[in-house]
């Protein structure tokens, strides 16, 4: 039988420690709510305006378990994108949002060409997102979304949990958020869509990621 050294062993020691340490230590994470309505937040961004008015019913927002949100559609005066972003304050709400790989096959859409994907915006941190096509009869949408936890983005839900437990472990709070982007492919190919929507992105982002990891 092989020896164990002494540094073999400290080594061991210290990795059971840490995990110990992350298995039964939960800090906790600071709580913000009471920020600008995303809606307020997000009324106007550059050359893009939102078109009437938009909300959910109180069950699906009680559903959705949704501290705040915006479900949106705006307009560049040529073509229009359809935002929806779910934010929770509390890191404990981690998985209330509904992927689209679950909730869009549950209503009947046929889903195609995902496809995860990284986008430089301005000096922000790099975005990082999922694209998606979904077919409903004679509908078809160009998809782009996201997982937000504060100034960093994830194109799913594991990268996002890890991104909130480090903020929550040095105490850095606990917002995070899902963000979805659309538009119909009924009147634009693929690569115009796709166009359109980080068009809409290059303005959405920076006013979002500064409300919601600006000072309060």
């Amino acid at each position: 039988m092989r020896k164990v050294n002494s540094v073999q062993l400290l080594v061991l020691i210290v990795c059971l420690f840490v995990v110990g340490a992350l298995t039964y230590w939960r800090p906790q994470g600071r709580t913000v709510h009471n920020r600008q309505p995303l809606e307020q937040a997000l009324s106007v961004m550059d050359d893009w305006k939102k078109t009437g008015n938009s909300s959910l019913s109180s069950a699906i927002v009680q559903e959705l378990k949704l501290d705040d949100y915006v479900f949106q559609t705006y307009t560049n005066q040529q073509d229009s994108v359809t935002l929806y972003v779910g934010y929770y304050y509390s890191g404990k709400k981690v998985g209330a949002a509904h992927d689209p790989q679950v909730c869009y096959p549950g209503q009947g859409w046929k889903l195609s060409g995902k496809e995860q994907r990284s986008q430089q915006i301005n000096n922000y941190k790099k975005l990082e997102y999922s694209r998606i096509v979904a077919e409903l009869e004679d509908k078809k949408e160009e998809i782009f979304y996201w997982f937000q936890v504060d100034d960093r983005s994830a194109s799913g839900t594991l990268q996002q949990k890890l991104l909130l437990f480090k903020k929550k472990f040095f105490n850095q709070g606990e917002g995070n958020a899902f963000v979805r982007i659309s538009t119909s492919l009924n009147n634009k190919s693929e690569q115009q869509a796709e166009e359109l929507i980080l068009g809409f992105i290059d303005d959405f982002y920076p006013a979002f990621v500064n409300h919601i990891s600006g000072p309060i």
